[in-house]
């Protein structure tokens, strides 16, 4: 009777398709943001420990002259910028002729490299967004020693040791260290055209940082990742171009015990995607009935799902299934079992979803049987390079095995 009374769900449900403080350092720049008000969200510390982080979130709304975080100690501190110095090694080759333009030309010298995208001639975009750290070391010994003190210093871009036998590597080793306050306070300069670079410079760099559009908002940026030991540390940073204003964003998170190295890079993006619906009062009405610790599990699920698809994980995106589950995609038959399902999942060779979340509405569950409404969305990558937005709402039937949650039913549909 329980396995009818949810399908009766599915079915009918388907077709109905603070506190404040100041925050003081005499050492900034004429674009301070030492003097908004800080208000802590503890929201943001849901979203990382849900993520399995933990870390910063801090944002800056300059129309409002307002600091959003969950740890603002944490913020203050300085660490490794990793490969969000790309912007400013951008900006300096770009300024000092060491490269002409977004477009080019990096040649690959044949050698093995870290990873197999990168052994290739790349354009300084694609060198960007791939986060070629072998291009990018080459740049900073073509801009050399006097050159990159220089311009840092004046970008005035966290504390930095540079030396003869640093050069290539002092952003991704060593002492040298930027704050999530410092990173949002040199976004702001890049933005408003305030640094020591000429304008074509500066329109070159922000056209190269835009990395996707979120509800008709333009999202610009770069990430990081450093590794010493078995200690990770990941950046997220950037800015949010809206009609009337802007949001500067700047998230530093490590993973907690649990966490696979692909999901935790996955993670550092997503948690700032997810804070920026908490600060636009984006989020659905949330509806949650059962048992609290069976809830969050399922939860957690939602969210591990997102990230296996994004990884292209399909193995462990089907074994998320009932043995004898089922999905019900749009305008197809009913397809059965973990083998078909991992099948209809997989993408077209060429094509990606970078960006994927799902967001519940309502969740109830009972004993050995729970359902889950809500909407998902995503981003997908054609082989052309285009980029196609997608929508929907959800029904998921779960069911309980080997004392984990598995989807037993799966149904969508799209939003136009």
């Amino acid at each position: 009777m329980k396995l009818i009374y949810y399908f009766l769900i599915l079915s009918v449900l388907f077709v109905i398709s603070c506190s404040g403080k100041k925050y003081s350092n005499s050492n900034v720049s004429s674009m301070s943001i030492g003097q908004a008000q800080e208000i802590t969200k503890t929201d943001f510390k849901t979203l990382l420990d849900s993520s399995k982080l933990e870390g910063a979130i801090l944002i800056f709304d300059p129309q409002k002259n307002e600091l959003y975080s969950n740890d603002f100690d944490w913020a203050k501190d300085g660490r490794l910028p990793a490969s969000t110095f790309k912007i400013p090694n951008s900006l300096i080759a770009l300024e000092t002729g060491v490269v002409k333009n977004d477009t080019t030309l990096l040649k690959w010298d044949g050698k093995a490299r870290e990873m197999k995208v990168w052994e290739k001639d790349l354009t300084l975009k694609e060198a960007f967004h791939l986060s070629c750290v072998p291009c990018y070391q080459e740049i900073a010994r073509k801009i050399g020693v006097n050159r990159m003190k220089q311009y840092t210093s004046r970008f005035q871009y966290g504390n930095l040791v540079i030396n003869k036998d640093n050069l290539d590597k002092f952003w991704l080793e060593g002492k040298s260290a930027i704050s999530q306050y410092q990173q949002i306070e040199f976004l702001i300069a890049l933005f408003k055209g305030k640094l020591p670079v000429s304008k074509r410079t500066t329109d070159i760099m922000k056209r190269l940082m835009v990395i996707d559009t979120i509800n008709g908002y333009t999202l610009s940026g770069k990430t990081g990742w450093s590794k010493r030991g078995d200690n990770n540390n990941g950046w997220f940073v950037g800015y949010l171009e809206k009609p009337n204003s802007n949001l500067y964003f700047a998230v530093n998170v490590e993973p907690k015990n649990g966490i696979e190295t692909k999901q935790f890079l996955i993670a550092r993006k997503q948690v700032l995607y997810d804070a920026i619906d908490v600060l636009e009062n984006k989020g659905y009405t949330q509806n949650f009935e059962g048992d609290k610790k069976e809830i969050e599990r399922i939860l957690e699920n939602i969210k591990i799902f997102s990230e296996h698809y994004i990884s292209a994980n399909y193995e462990a995106l089907a074994n998320m299934y009932c043995k004898d589950g089922m999905i019900l995609p749009p305008g197809a038959d009913i397809i059965k079992g973990r083998e078909a399902i991992k099948q209809r999942w997989i993408l077209p060779e060429g094509v990606s979803v970078p960006y994927h979340k799902i967001t519940p509405t309502e969740i109830s569950v009972k004993d050995n049987w729970a359902y889950d409404v809500g909407y998902y969305e995503g981003t997908s990558i054609k082989r052309n390079g285009d980029k196609v937005k997608f929508k929907g709402k959800y029904v998921i039937v779960w069911k309980k095995e080997d004392d984990d949650w598995k989807i037993y039913a799966d149904a969508w549909n799209g939003i136009n």
